[in-house]
């Protein structure tokens, strides 16, 4: 788990699923002075992801949403239809493929209970940035509207970053449990009870921590 070689970017997908279309952005944690926005290239996220697969990727509801949509572009999927069974409430294990599931990303998803990120962004004295283009836009873009997009995903990473910072307790606690367990990076998604009850039920320690009546 103590591997200084391996890097923490934020990321936030944005999908127009209309046109079928979709841009991300990364910022490097803490630094913050590497910026790397991929518009609708599959090839170059690809790329991203083979130089980057054993890094950690903040995000905010990244678990409900842009996790699951970087493995189905990855996958080849129609990450389209995807984000919109994702939107309309679906779970990422009723929408994304077998195929889609098998990828492995590290992420670290900084939600708050019941809290959207703009509400965040609020409470933070941030500015809440919203996108002008409407995201059922069913024409090209033109490249007003790429730059327009391109700033408010950027904005977001940047107050996904902003809540680690303020929560980093929280964050600290996910390292120590995987540290405590010797769990790979790929458990990092998971939450803090996830991995608690991967150790117990996975290794032979689980003694120590279910009553004697249920081994």
């Amino acid at each position: 788990m103590n591997d200084v070689t391996r890097k923490y970017y934020g990321v936030d997908f944005e999908v127009l699923s209309k046109i079928n279309w979709f841009c991300v952005s990364f910022i490097s944690f803490p630094e913050r002075d590497e910026k790397i926005t991929i518009i609708n290239d599959k090839d170059e996220l690809q790329f991203f992801y083979n130089n980057h697969k054993d890094d950690i990727f903040l995000n905010y509801n990244g678990r409900s949403y842009d996790i699951p949509i970087w493995k189905s572009i990855l996958a080849g999927d129609n990450f389209c239809n995807v984000s919109d069974q994702l939107i309309a409430g679906k779970r990422p294990h009723q929408v994304i493929s077998w195929n889609a599931k098998k990828i492995m990303i590290n992420s670290y998803d900084a939600i708050l209970l019941n809290k959207s990120l703009k509400q965040i962004e609020g409470f933070l004295g941030k500015r809440i940035m919203e996108s002008s283009v409407p995201f059922d836009i069913d024409r090209p873009l033109n490249e007003h509207e790429v730059q327009e997009i391109v700033e408010y995903n950027l904005y977001d990473v940047e107050s996904t970053l902003d809540v680690v910072d303020a929560t980093m307790g929280d964050f600290e606690a996910q390292i120590e449990m995987m540290n405590m367990f010797n769990l790979e990076y790929s458990h990092f998604g998971k939450t803090k009870a996830q991995i608690f009850f991967y150790r117990s039920f996975n290794f032979r320690h689980m003694s120590a921590y279910l009553p004697g009546r249920l081994l």
